[in-house]
């Protein structure tokens, strides 16, 4: 159907088919990217993966569009992270 990731199309959809794709009009052909990055740190035994039975997320830091954003679980780390 000449459908590709990444760009915006206009579709019609008719009885649950697609009937017509068009690139999207007045926009770029390729959307802008977005950066996401993410890391998750957790608790587990040594040279071990972890174990969502049993161990715990320490913290999760995530930077989305060059803004950073720190999630603590105070409960494993105490009060004093913050």
């Amino acid at each position: 159907m000449g459908i590709r990731a990444g760009k915006w199309f206009q579709v019609e959809v008719e009885d649950k088919l697609v009937t017509k794709i068009d690139p999207f009009p007045g926009q770029r052909a390729v959307p802008e990217m977005k950066i996401l990055a993410y890391d998750i740190e957790t608790s587990k035994d040594p040279l071990k993966f972890p174990d969502a039975e049993k161990d715990e997320v320490i913290m999760i830091s995530l930077m989305y569009e060059g803004e950073a954003f720190l999630i603590v679980n105070c409960n494993f780390c105490g009060e004093e992270v913050r």
